[in-house]
């Protein structure tokens, strides 16, 4: 049994962007859905572009209409063309 990524309904338009609070707190907007979770690494969908946000303890705390509230001590962030 595979995984299904968890899909984002999202608000009509393009408003990708990230905020960061420090280190603690991220909000991306404009996500498209979670590919992959864990606890020290989630990969999220922008489109033609995958986020690997890495570090400790990190959750989605939302997760609706096109935006992705992530905590936790986030270490790096990569981007992947896909």
């Amino acid at each position: 049994m595979g995984f299904n990524p968890l899909k984002n309904i999202k608000d009509e338009g393009n408003n990708a962007g990230i905020e960061m609070y420090g280190n603690k707190r991220m909000i991306v907007l404009d996500c498209e859905c979670v590919v992959d979770f864990s606890e020290s690494c989630i990969v999220l969908s922008l489109g033609n572009l995958y986020m690997k946000i890495r570090g400790d303890n990190l959750m989605i705390s939302t997760f609706a209409y096109g935006q992705t509230d992530i905590t936790g001590e986030i270490v790096t962030i990569e981007f992947e063309r896909v």
